[in-house]
């Protein structure tokens, strides 16, 4: 019998669920505290215009990070 994957065993049962819904929060709360902060606010405004977007194309990283993110999160529940 094969093992199953760390992430599947860690998200299949409720307490999985919830300790991984409180763990983001977290674990966001030490990023923006940390010194790494400004790194990563630099990183996500720095100016990215694609031409062929036009005037409707966001003007930094931040809306492509945030939609990619959102795009993985989705694809990964649908998936289920």
């Amino acid at each position: 019998m094969r093992p199953r994957p760390i992430f599947d065993l860690s998200l299949a049962s409720p307490s999985g669920c919830a300790s991984g819904l409180l763990f983001a929060p977290l674990a966001g709360r030490v990023r923006e505290n940390s010194p790494w902060a400004l790194g990563y606010t630099a990183l996500i405004t720095t100016p990215m215009k694609l031409s062929f977007l036009g005037p409707r194309g966001p003007d930094n990283m931040d809306p492509w990070v945030s939609d990619g993110l959102m795009v993985c999160f989705f694809w990964w529940l649908f998936s289920k």
